[in-house]
């Protein structure tokens, strides 16, 4: 589950850097 949530948090952090 930890796993999970780090994954959806990089994921989200390379989204904003690559729309910023």
């Amino acid at each position: 589950m930890t796993g999970l949530v780090v994954m959806v948090v990089l994921v989200t952090v390379v989204v904003v850097l690559v729309m910023w």
